[in-house]
């Protein structure tokens, strides 16, 4: 049919919508008749579809050799790419099909020819693990030599697939067994890497060098313990890799494998001779780094091949320190159990009592106790752990170090014993745990200040309150002559002065200049001090001296200018709160110093009100006898008339009569002072109030 549709003129390049003409679809349906009498009226060999195929790359690819024969006999062109960058032999040695390769190199096709990536058929072949078409290529003189644009010869990519027999068909082929890539590493560099056993055992019989680097510096026995490659490690260490080499970091294979904590390797390294005391550039050792990684298992390999327990570092940390600081237990035992020395010290000074108690190790500290550790060893600022320990405000701690005997009263070399640095610190309850187990309260520094000194110039009225329940003298000076309450006095503390005179100290204890507080204060407003000058409290200090009962400092306050009449927060003046408080020589004093009477609070109760009310018969007396209002109403409308009627005390009402009191006024409930008697039967109040000339009469009520 071909033959007649040819003869009466068919055209041999047309393409169907497929892109294909009829040689394109006679190839891909294999008809060699077809082929070859298309090909001999004119048919283009080397046409090619919209991909770049022509006839031979479609006939290579499906491996039909007489087809190729074919196309190549009628002038095929070998070296044509698709748009894949592909030649008829890369697709062939991509599907593997040997005769079709043999074919193409028959004609001329060059062995050696590269893709677009640089693979030669060689490449492509050795990462197919087809050892056939291997054999095939070298006997056709393929280079084994040439690199990909990653950098690799055949036998790297055989390496990287694992392909054992390609692999030994190179080498048996003069491939030089330690040739590198880019980045230095040799095929048993690769091998090791994967842990490919078998191979690295062929690359050894093979003549490798083991101790060879890669651009990173590790050599195969360096790549395999990184990669955890037990077996492979054993292959090169029986074939002579030095056991000890190490990298530019100075870390030898047993620094690596004792960082991953890799048990197995250890072992292995250590059966083979690896030495337990090289140095890395940290200056560490593999058991120095085990503890570091808190790898237990191979901490006891280590020691049990006899490395020294206490072998230190360059700071002078041994194995105990680093474990004490890390607050690793297990490990701590296990070193001690092992002979580790409790006692020595690093470049700080310290112990590993020290660096546990520092980082706060409970149990760390405990195990280390009870191994003999001495509680009171001290540094060198003569710091004990309880020094510390009292520093930090561990109360846990302390406990532990005090139940195993640590002395309370040693001092460091600032002269502090652990309860000044408590003290200090603000730690109340270390300070209350110290004092419970004898710590002496009134033990001085070099200065002599006690505890109870330091914590009045501080202002921790909760520690100065401890430290009183506990005994603190509080008549001891210091080396300046102060005693505590001259500190707080000077610090301007007002709650640590309440909580020292409220534990007996004489407010008119003189100091060795024989000045009391009330000299001292003197000075201050001499100075310029401002009377009037409040607290976080709001107290100035005349509400202070009011609280306390002072009338001297009252005096001298006000003599300096203190404002007299200043409410408070609930409006009530010094002088209210001198009759609430039944203050007599308070109120007194504000009497005479001019304390205005009239003085209303937020509630609008005059001191006479408040008077009454609180059945304070002298302030009530001594209001009236400065001539206090008696009318003035509270914000109830009462006045100090319908206060006392309400209380039913007639002896204020027959003085509050007597001093012209208006009898009538009525309050917001439009009560008078008749009404209030009335209603609460305060018969007596009732008829003395109906005596009076004036009086509304509400006999309707009475």
């Amino acid at each position: 049919m071909v033959n007649v549709l040819l003869d009466h003129g068919a055209n041999v390049s047309l393409k169907n919508s497929a892109d294909e003409t009829p040689l394109d679809i006679a190839v891909g349906r294999g008809h060699m008749n077809v082929i070859k009498t298309l090909l001999s009226h004119g048919a283009s060999v080397d046409t090619a579809n919209k991909d770049n195929n022509t006839a031979l790359h479609r006939a290579s690819w499906q491996g039909a050799t007489e087809m190729v024969n074919v196309l190549l006999d009628h002038g095929a062109n070998v070296s044509l790419r698709n748009s894949a960058g592909e030649t008829p032999l890369d697709i062939a040695i991509g599907r593997g099909h040997i005769n079709v390769i043999k074919a193409l190199l028959s004609h001329g096709v060059p062995v050696d020819t590269a893709n677009m990536d640089n693979n030669t058929a060689l490449h492509r072949a050795s990462w197919q693990g087809a050892t056939e078409m291997v054999d095939f290529l070298l006997d056709n003189g393929a280079n084994v030599s040439l690199r990909n644009s990653a950098g690799e010869t055949p036998l790297d990519i055989a390496i990287g697939r694992g392909h054992m027999n390609v692999i030994k068909a190179l080498l048996s082929h003069g491939v030089p067994v330690d040739t590198a890539n880019m980045d230095n590493n040799t095929a048993l560099h690769r091998a090791s890497w994967q842990g490919a056993t078998e191979i690295v055992d062929f690359l050894l019989d093979n003549g490798a060098n083991v101790s060879l680097r890669n651009s990173a510096d590790d050599t195969p026995l360096d790549i395999a313990v990184g990669r955890g490659h037990v077996n492979v490690i054993k292959s090169l260490l029986s074939h002579g890799a030095p056991v000890d080499m190490a990298n530019k970091d100075n870390n030898t294979a047993l620094h690596r494998a004792s960082w991953q904590g890799a048990t197995e390797m250890v072992n292995v390294l250590l059966d083979h001779g690896a030495n337990v005391s090289l140095r890395n550039s940290a200056g560490e050792t593999p058991l120095d780094i085990a503890i570091g990684r808190s790898h237990m298992n191979v901490i006891k390999t280590l020691l049990s091949h006899g490395v020294p327990v206490d072998t230190a570092n360059m700071d002078n940390n041994t194995v105990l320190h680093r474990a004490s600081w890390q607050g690793a237990t297990e490990m701590v035992n296990v070193l001690l159990d092992h002979g580790a020395n409790v006692s020595l010290r690093n470049r700080a000074d310290e112990t590993p009592l020290d660096i546990a108690v520092g980082r706060g190790h409970m149990n760390v500290i405990k195990t280390l106790l009870s191994h003999g550790a001495s509680v009171d060893t001290a540094n060198k600022d003569n710091n004990t752990a309880l020094h510390r320990a009292s520093w930090q405000e561990a109360t846990e701690m302390v406990n532990v170090l005090l139940d195993h005997g640590a002395n309370v009263s040693l001092k460091n070399s600032a002269d502090e014993t652990p309860l000044d640095i408590a003290v200090g610190r603000g730690h109340m309850n270390v300070i209350k745990t110290l004092l419970s187990h004898g710590a002496s309260v009134d033990t001085a520094n070099k200065d002599n200040n006690t505890a109870l000194h330091r914590a009045s110039w501080q202002g921790a009225t909760e520690m100065v309150n401890v430290l009183l329940d506990h005994g603190a003298n509080v008549s001891l000076r210091n080396s300046a002559g102060e005693t505590p309450l001259d500190i707080a006095i000077g610090r301007g503390h007002i709650n640590v002065i309440k909580a020292l005179l409220s534990h007996g100290v004489p407010v008119d204890t003189a100091n060795m200049d024989n000045n009391t507080a009330l000299h001292l204060l003197s000075v201050l407003l001499e100075r310029g001090a401002n009377v009037n000058v409040r607290n976080v409290a709001n107290e100035a200090p005349l509400d202070v001296a009011v609280a306390n009962g002072d009338v001297k400092l009252v005096r001298i306050l006000t003599s300096r200018g203190a404002n007299i009449d200043k409410p408070n927060e609930n409006g009530n003046t010094p002088l209210h709160r001198a009759i609430l408080n039944g203050q007599g020589d308070i109120f007194a004093a504000l009497l005479d110093i001019g304390s205005k009477v009239n003085a209303q609070n937020f509630e609008g109760n005059t001191p006479l009100h408040v008077a009454i009310s609180r059945n304070n018969v002298a302030a009530f007396k001594g209001l009236l006898s400065k001539g206090a209002d008696l009318n003035v109403q509270n914000k109830h409308g009462d006045n100090a008339l319908h206060v006392a009627t309400s209380l039913g005390r007639k002896d204020f009402v027959v003085d509050l009569i007597n001093n012209g009191v208006d009898i009538n006024a009525k309050n917001l409930n439009n009560s008078t002072a008749l009404d209030i008697a009335s209603r609460n039967r305060f018969h007596d109040i009732v008829e003395l109030l109906l005596s009076q000339r004036g009086v509304i009469d509400l006999v309707e009520i009475y």
